[in-house]
């Protein structure tokens, strides 16, 4: 499936599938080109307490993985209104900090790649072409009841094989 955002938008785009489960394993197979970005989001729409659902979310580049707890960061409903405001005081800016992890990659651009994303418990797990690329901990990743999955991309990205395995 090719994801792509359009022109004129001005938020990413996302494709979505409502599956619900609490723990997970998700894989997918991913094709990036330069500037290319895939976030799978995970959410729940009947969380109140974070904007659209958000729950939890790696992000994969190229260059990088992101691993993001959402619901108890920037996400947050208080959270998202200060950053949106201009607001964040230093100890919120360290506060969701504290809510991602940033881990190193080299992909090669253009080309397949298998992704694995482990959800347990509070922590998640992302595996690229049969290495851990990265994992975190934090309590919004342990969000009881996830929804929907939604792939996002800020730009395009090729993606295949999509696989849920839930409990």
């Amino acid at each position: 499936m090719f994801i792509k955002m359009a022109d004129v938008a001005d938020h990413g785009v996302s494709v979505t599938q409502d599956v619900e489960f609490d723990d997970a394993v998700i894989r997918l197979r991913v094709k990036l080109g330069k500037g290319d970005d895939l976030g799978v989001n995970i959410a729940d729409m009947q969380e109140k307490s974070v904007h659209a659902g958000h729950i939890c979310m790696p992000r994969i580049r190229l260059d990088s993985l992101e691993i993001r707890d959402l619901k108890t960061g920037r996400m947050r409903l208080d959270m998202r209104e200060k950053s949106k405001n201009k607001k964040l005081t230093k100890a919120d800016q360290k506060f969701l900090a504290a809510k991602e992890r940033k881990f190193p990659l080299s992909l090669t651009a253009d080309q397949w790649h298998d992704i694995e994303i482990r959800i347990e418990g509070s922590t998640m797990m992302v595996t690229i072409d049969g290495t851990t690329a990265g994992s975190f901990s934090s309590e919004g990743i342990g969000h009881p009841t996830k929804r929907r999955i939604r792939l996002a991309v800020n730009r395009e990205a090729w993606v295949d094989d999509v696989e849920i395995f839930g409990r």
